[in-house]
């Protein structure tokens, strides 16, 4: 019979929509996973490439222009030597200036070690060049104070001035090769950290693509094979079908029709976006007779309380507004409708230009659903009042008009509900109750809920009001009443 067609198609509907979010799940967490400890060996390769082996080109270049200032000190001293009687000023500048050079880089060529200021009693120096630096270190000292000595004192003669130059030139060969031994020195220990680099360079290769491999092993390939399975299972559950039922149930014929391979595939994840797409625009339970081929749908609703409610003076409003900003503006109340609808457990029925209808007790069971419903439409005049104070606090400064005001209509009785036509569907109502309720807010009083006496019959031990009379066409004289807020016990 039908229902027990319906209740096959969903059936397996949900069989294969289980195996798909099984199948999408395990590939997300391979995902993830990989993400994860791909990103955790880059920092790792990062850190490790930073602190072992980045070039130090400039720390290397270094040995060369010690090696040079060095040679220039000695330079400017036999300069000075030479006019012992009158040192030009020039000359002694120059020394001066090329002894501080040499002072800055005298301990800038050692591998990965901070050698400068107080750290050079307590640095730990690689073993190749702990075996030259105090010697070196030495020689340069020696080297520069005699240099000092000469550019900071007045030499007598230039036989004082000799006897410097022999004491430099009795230490040049062991400086000079002391310099030449620290830097190939370093040079050694410097190609050797590079040499580990590209050692854990092929390690890192490696781990990854045994890592990638792993992956595949231990979720991908068990995904596919599922999902083959998968597929599989739901041939043969649709092969014991008797064919003249399977050819009635929407579900079953489409997948019969598509060869049952990988446009079966296809279908099925067609059938879940399908599904979603309709979750959306349609309440649950509509959507679910759709599927199973129910068309049209009517169904008569009573004791149905519903609520109108419209923008005043929408058309003079969006005279002075672009498309864009009436969208916005619309979207930014029609939103937040939709949530205290979703809130309050109200069926939103659609949105009809700056018109917004919603009920309780259609789909959804509210609590006291007249109350409720009332409750929800003075929540609306809450909701505009915030928008309407973002909007300012915008265009503070500006000349601000743009003021959202409504009047919201209420009605409770019954109607019928449900989808007809088979192109942009859409739920809906009908009957002379839902006119009643729009009749409610047209003729009512803007920033004011008006409700009609039946519905002011079910809340009035929760709402004061104030009545009216009113007359509309078709319906003569009627009463209606105006929400002043809630009863002070209500309130409380």
């Amino acid at each position: 019979d039908f229902h027990a067609q319906s209740s096959l198609d969903s059936q397996l509907l949900k069989y294969t929509s289980g195996n798909f979010g099984n199948t999408h799940q395990g590939r997300s967490l391979a995902a993830i996973g990989a993400a994860l400890l791909f990103a955790v060996s880059a920092f790792f390769y990062a850190a490790v490439y930073h602190m072992l082996w980045l070039p130090h080109v400039d720390t290397y270049n270094t040995a060369t222009h010690r090696n040079w200032i060095a040679l220039r000190c000695l330079f400017h001293v036999e300069d000075a030597v030479a006019h012992a009687e009158g040192v030009p000023e020039r000359a002694k500048y120059s020394l001066m200036r090329d002894i501080d050079s040499l002072g800055q880089v005298q301990n800038k060529l050692y591998f990965g070690v901070d050698s400068s200021g107080n750290a050079r009693s307590e640095m730990q120096l690689p073993k190749n060049q702990a075996e030259i630096y105090v010697e070196v270190d030495g020689l340069m000292t020696q080297w520069m104070d005699i240099a000092r000595t000469v550019g900071t004192q007045k030499l007598t003669s230039v036989a004082e001035g000799q006897k410097y130059l022999e004491q430099m030139f009795s230490i040049y060969d062991q400086l000079m090769i002391g310099l030449e031994r620290s830097a190939d020195l370093y040079q050694a220990d410097a190609m050797h950290a590079q040499s580990l680099g590209r050692t854990l360079d092929i390690v890192l290769v490696v781990v990854l693509a045994f890592l990638i491999l792993g992956l595949y092993i231990l979720i991908i390939a068990p995904s596919i094979e599922n999902l083959v399975m998968a597929g599989k299972g739901t041939q043969a559950t649709i092969a014991m079908i008797p064919e003249s039922v399977g050819q009635r149930v929407p579900a079953i014929a489409q997948y019969l029709s598509s060869n049952n391979g990988i446009e079966a595939v296809e279908v099925r994840a067609a059938m879940l976006k399908a599904e979603k797409l309709l979750s959306n625009i349609l309440p649950s339970s509509i959507a679910a007779r759709l599927k199973a081929g129910e068309s049209p749908i009517g169904d008569l609703h009573k004791h149905v309380t519903i609520m109108f409610t419209d923008i005043v003076g929408f058309t003079h409003m969006t005279r002075g507004m672009s498309a864009s900003e009436l969208v916005i503006m619309l979207d930014s109340v029609f939103c937040a409708f939709d949530k205290l609808a979703d809130r309050r457990q109200l069926e939103k029925i659609k949105t009809v230009g700056d018109c917004y209808i919603l009920a309780a007790n259609l789909l959804r069971h509210p609590p006291r659903p007249p109350v409720t419903c009332v409750e929800a439409a003075l929540e609306t005049f809450k909701v505009l009042e915030d928008i309407n104070k973002k909007e300012a606090a915008k265009k503070k400064g500006e000349d601000h008009e743009r003021v959202i005001q409504q009047r919201c209509g209420v009605h409770t009785g019954q109607c019928v509900a449900g989808v007809l036509g088979s192109t942009t569907l859409a739920y809906d109502i009908w009957g002379d109750d839902v006119t009643y309720a729009g009749l409610m807010e047209s003729n009512g009083v803007p920033g004011k809920v008006q409700v009609s006496s039946t519905t002011y019959s079910l809340i009035k031990q929760h709402f004061k009001a104030s009545p009216r009379e009113l007359k509309i066409k078709g319906h003569g004289l009627v009463s209606a009443y105006l929400i002043d807020g809630f009863n002070e016990a209500e309130a409380s």
